[in-house]
């Protein structure tokens, strides 16, 4: 499990722009403990959406850097049901995390948007418990049969806070007129579905 209010021992910013690669970690000494690497959408501890374990060396033969990760590793989402006016989202983020303090929103864009490129969504909830599992509904939607869109998990809030202040919620940084323009490179899962496939289902 991630220790998220202690620092890591080292953080690298990953140096390039590709979907996958590889990183070195430097700069400390690793004892016979139990470790833990997290891959973060953003600079703090807080947006970290993935981790995998690094087990002491029991001194067998076995490669134990071979074993799967344990369940939990990855922020999910799935679509727990939908409708053409309201979609609702079953989230499950890292073991300890804490969604809402952390500002984690969950937004509903047509088509298959890119949250590296991205406009207003049609709608946005923020993740109101701290429970790392549980489910966010969108209502008031306009979904057309056989539409595409695209549901985003953010591990961060859509605007920083400002000093002193809680950060706003999704709707309020996006009805904003883009004071400051919402920031969607904290996501951390994307869902494609198609309206048709899933409607009235629950």
């Amino acid at each position: 499990m991630i220790p998220w209010q202690a620092p890591p021992l080292s953080r690298i910013t990953i140096p390039q722009d590709t979907d996958s690669g590889s990183v070195v970690l430097s700069g400390f000494t690793l004892a016979n403990l139990d470790y833990v690497i997290g891959y973060g959408t953003g600079p703090n501890t807080s947006t970290i959406a993935a981790s995998v374990p690094i087990p002491p060396d029991t001194g067998s033969d076995n490669d134990s850097s071979a074993a799967p990760a344990p369940a939990g590793n990855s922020v999910t989402m799935s679509l727990a049901s939908l409708t053409a006016e309201a979609v609702a989202v079953r989230y499950a983020t890292l073991p300890g995390y804490l969604p809402s303090s952390y500002g984690n929103w969950i937004g509903i864009w047509p088509g298959q948007m890119s949250p590296y490129n991205p406009f207003k969504p049609l709608a946005c909830a923020d993740v109101a418990s701290d429970a790392n599992l549980g489910t966010v509904a969108m209502n008031g939607l306009s979904l057309g049969a056989g539409e595409i869109y695209t549901l985003v998990y953010f591990t961060g809030p859509a605007v920083p806070a400002p000093a002193g202040q809680a950060a706003p919620g999704c709707a309020e940084a996006w009805s904003a007129g883009g004071t400051p323009a919402p920031d969607t490179t904290l996501a951390a899962a994307m869902l494609v579905f198609q309206a048709a496939s899933r409607a009235n289902t629950p």
